[in-house]
């Protein structure tokens, strides 16, 4: 066991992976800037990713697809292999990156023992492809000194001399590593002799956008010609792995063997990936070409710095994202170079020897932005004027390279208190002693060295006695865990004496002129009366900050107290914003001249000036639940996500929320008429589990100078003594247009402000009696979001758009319409969703709602009253809703939303809106 004649010699004979070597690399050095990877500093589109994020929810999302990818997909990329790159002949198989597709055609074109052809300097990855799918004979020929080109005379007399001929032969072009282009007529070229030959021709196009100083990309098509591709690069989308192959469509089979490979290796590429292909290649090369122009300066920059190794020690830049550098002669080991400049400098390159080409580096220029890459080169430029000045100092004996470095790195980190990483560089430190003790004969020297191990052993173990007691304190205790101490003053106590913290045990000062505040103690609580059955006990209990739907809403109303005369009204506060009937009741007086001494809570009880109005918007404005859930909304994945952020999120995780992670203050959800605003809310109503306050401009509209002010004031007063509550505004630009408008009267002005004012202020308001902060989030809705205040615009601080249903959505729409009657088998939804582009949801609810009906408009056609009457409701609703009732409906039900709206709305939202 753990011997290598375990393991399958084609794995132990690959070389590990650069990349991981330089990972290494980078976790031995402090603040490391990274020239050695390929990638690209930026994102996938920010429209395609929004889009991406509205399937998340999508169910088909989760399943296999198509192993060569999904249809619309490949249809976009054979458009695109037509009008980019001239490629007729070829079908498209979708992979999870462009290295699993060489992968695949590796071992779809070659069998072990085969040879096959790759230039230097090569692309390390396609090398180890060989190696790992059983090739055993790989001919490396030479590039051009000056170039970088492959030699055409080396491959046509290789090709025709070695038997059997090679299977396979493949460039990148643009290069990687070599960042030099293959112009179009030695392509050619390279393509004639491999035909001529027999032998296959694989060309890797990775880099096919990042074309510099005006040189255009071209590509190769014939039947023994297979090109690859990515959205890597060109779409930032390194991570999200996708790739394809474009193979010749009439090779007989060829299709067939690739999906055997894919279908044995990832089935098939990411789904969500795939989409954000699709819409990343609808905003066109443009995209790419916009992000692409600005690596000019940072491949400038990485030039300049590179001139200690002189001018034509440099090539590359033509194309990709790389530059090629020759070392002097002195330092043909570049794994030292590399080390050298990381330990010493702080910057990562890549050995050329990993590529073929020992005594070399390559450098990438497309990971850092133009400031980063500055400092890089600035790092790079010491380095290589040290290098060819004064050679690599401080590297020491190969046994005890980076000793020192090695040594401080740990003891920093264990001061830190990082004591996990300090502990792996200690063990390094010690390895490294053990292999130098191996070389010493001098028996005074290694009784040092052993004396230096000892030492340093002794100081892992006092680390890892530290690690240990770090440890000690995240093990969960077996016993349950103290109450925190109350706080029984307004001020924080964190700088008073260690004797002065408030304790549970310490007894409470009673003062006899001050009434004692409530107590939250459950066990001296009175047997609970009618109407107060499922009243919350205290503010921390568990299914409250679970926000539980299960407790329904209770009231109580305030009765005279005391002989006072007042009257304070007010109802029990419901997480789940359901309001039961009968759940109200009047508190008797006796509990009122108690001075509620039996410790019931008053949260959830409204007790400011204005009892009447509060009265009055309990009874209009508290909602009861909608009963719709969020499985009844279709789509709209980012908008729920946002939801429960901003209401759910903050109950479960309210120690998180604090600072600059608060609650979001509002929520604006616009977009064109019938897309699913107002049944987000309802489902925000049923699920998130606040006390619901569903608001028109109606309901605080007044007569009398002043109240619809106070009735704003008091509707936020009402929601705090709720909390957590959502206040909900449908159709806001009727109760908060632009101020200063002609035709604008002083109330509404007065209106606007008070709102703006409470807005601002609901996440300042005060705590409640046990700390907690008393939740209030407005949600809001609109069609016309140009019509908003700005100020109100900037208080509702995320605005999302909600927009027409997508395909995905549409078919979901229709499935939920079409649940509750019976559906013919000849009914196609996707069809139908195909058909309704550009339908509101609204709209496709009508359709449905219509076809529905056809049923029963042919039962009773040319019936009179008396005959419909007596018609049995079995023979009315026994008719399935059939396809042809569908294509009667889409004739009469047009859609209600123009192009004009949406490309309003879209406008709007690349200015305002924040999702």
């Amino acid at each position: 066991m753990g011997s290598y004649g375990r393991l399958a010699r084609r794995a132990l004979e690959t070389e590990m992976p650069i990349m991981v070597k330089i990972q290494e690399i980078v976790r031995g050095s402090k603040n490391v800037l990274s020239l050695a990877q390929g990638v690209v500093y930026w994102q996938p589109p920010q429209q395609a990713l929004k889009k991406a994020a509205e399937l998340v929810w999508e169910p088909s999302i989760s399943r296999y697809g198509a192993d060569e990818g999904i249809p619309e997909l490949r249809e976009a990329l054979t458009r695109k292999l037509n009008e980019e790159n001239k490629l007729y002949k070829s079908s498209v198989m979708v992979t999870a990156g462009a290295n699993q597709a060489f992968v695949n055609l590796v071992l779809t074109l070659c069998d072990a023992g085969d040879s096959v052809v790759m230039f230097a300097p090569y692309y390390f990855n396609a090398y180890m492809s060989f190696q790992m799918t059983g090739v055993t004979n790989i001919l490396v020929g030479p590039g051009d000194p000056k170039t970088l080109h492959p030699d055409p005379d080396w491959l046509e007399k290789t090709l025709s001399e070695v038997k059997p001929t090679p299977k396979l032969v493949t460039v990148v072009n643009p290069g990687n590593p070599s960042g030099t282009y293959i112009p179009q007529p030695l392509l050619k070229r390279l393509a004639n002799i491999c035909q001529q030959a027999g032998s296959w021709f694989v060309v890797d196009n990775t880099y096919e956008y990042f074309m510099f100083d005006g040189l255009k990309h071209c590509c190769v098509e014939g039947n023994h010609i297979v090109n690859i591709f990515s959205f890597s690069k060109a779409y930032g989308m390194m991570g999200w792995r996708i790739g394809y192959i474009a193979y010749p469509t009439e090779v007989k089979g060829f299709g067939d063997q690739l999906l055997k490979v894919q279908d044995n290796i990832p089935i098939c590429a990411s789904i969500l990936s795939q989409h954000l292909a699709l819409n990343s290649l609808k905003l066109g090369p443009e995209w790419v070409t916009e992000q692409v122009k600005d690596l000019v300066k940072c491949r400038d920059i990485i030039l300049q710095a590179l001139s200690p190794l002189g001018q034509d020690a440099v090539k590359g830049g033509e194309g990709a994202i790389y530059l090629w550098a020759k070392l002097p002669d002195e330092f043909a080991d570049d794994h030292q170079v590399v080390l050298w400049l990381a330990r010493r400098h702080g910057i990562v390159v890549i050995p050329g020897s990993a590529c073929g080409s020992p005594g070399n580096v390559r450098i990438s220029f497309g990971g850092l932005v133009e400031d980063d890459c500055r400092a890089a080169a600035e790092r790079l430029r010491k380095g290589l004027e040290e290098l060819c000045s004064a050679g690599m100092v401080q590297m020491g004996s190969n046994t005890l390279v980076g000793f020192q470095d090695h040594l401080k790195l740990a003891r920093e980190y264990a001061l830190e208190g990082l004591y996990d990483t300090s502990i792996i560089f200690f063990d390094g430190v010690i390895a490294q002693i053990n292999k130098h003790l191996s070389s010493v004969d001098d028996p005074l020297m290694r009784a040092k060295w052993m004396n230096v191990k000892k030492a340093l052993s002794e100081e892992i173990e006092v680390v890892k006695q530290l690690d240990a007691e770090r440890k000690a304190f995240k093990e969960t205790p077996m016993g349950r865990r103290a109450a925190s101490p109350p706080i029984h003053a307004k001020s924080s106590f964190v700088f008073q004496p260690l004797d002065e913290y408030p304790t549970s045990s310490a007894p409470p000062m009673d003062d006899p002129d001050v009434w004692r505040p409530p107590s939250r103690d459950s066990s001296s609580r009175r047997p609970a009366r009618a109407g107060q059955v499922g009243m919350r006990k205290s503010p921390q209990d568990g299914a409250w900050a679970r926000g539980s739907t299960t407790r329904p809403n209770t009231t109580a109303r305030g009765a005279k107290a005391g002989g006072s005369g007042r009257v304070n009204s007010g109802v029990r506060a419901s997480t789940a914003g359901k309001k039961s009937s009968g759940a109200s009741g009047k508190s008797s007086k006796s509990d009122s001249a108690n001075g509620d001494e039996d410790g019931k809570s008053k949260k959830g009880q409204y007790e400011g000036p204005d009892p009447d109005l509060a009265a009055m918007l309990e009874r209009d404005v508290l909602e009861t639940s909608p009963g719709v859930r969020w499985d009844d909304v279709a789509g709209l994945s980012e908008a729920k996500r946002l939801l429960e952020e901003a209401v759910v999120l903050p109950l479960w995780m309210p120690e998180y929320f604090q600072g600059i992670r608060r609650p979001w203050k509002g929520v604006l959800m616009f977009g064109p008429p019938g897309t699913g605003k107002t049944l987000l809310a309802k489902a925000v109503a049923t699920e998130c589990g606040t006390t619901f306050f569903n608001v028109s401009s109606a309901t605080l509209a007044s007569k009398w100078r002043g109240e619809s002010e106070r009735m704003v004031r008091c509707l936020f007063d009402l929601a705090r003594a709720y909390a957590p509550s959502t206040i909900f505004i449908d159709e806001i630009d009727s109760l908060c247009n632009a101020r200063g408008a002609s035709g604008e009267h002083e109330s509404s002005r007065r209106v606007k402000s008070e709102l703006l004012v409470q807005v601002d202020g609901v996440n300042n308001s005060s705590s409640g009696e046990d700390g907690s902060r008393k939740i209030v989030m407005v949600l809001a809705a609109t069609n016309f979001p140009w019509d908003i205040d700005e100020a109100l615009r900037r208080r509702l601080e995320k605005r999302i758009y909600i927009p027409l249903p997508n395909f995905e959505s549409r078919k979901e729409l229709i499935r939920i319409n079409l649940k509750t009657v019976e559906v013919a088998p000849d009914v196609n939804i996707d069809d139908v969703a195909r058909r309704t582009e550009g339908y509101s949801g609204d709209d496709l609810t009508n359709v449905c709602r219509d076809a529905s009906l056809n049923g029963m408009r042919r039962k009773i056609a040319g019936k009179t009253r008396d005959e419909i009457r007596n018609m049995a409701k079995d023979d009315i609703s026994k008719d399935p809703v059939a396809m042809c009732d569908f294509e009667e409906a889409l004739k009469k039900v047009q859609r209600s939303v123009s192009a004009a709206d949406i490309e309003r709305h879209e406008k709007w939202f690349s200015e305002f809106g924040s999702a």
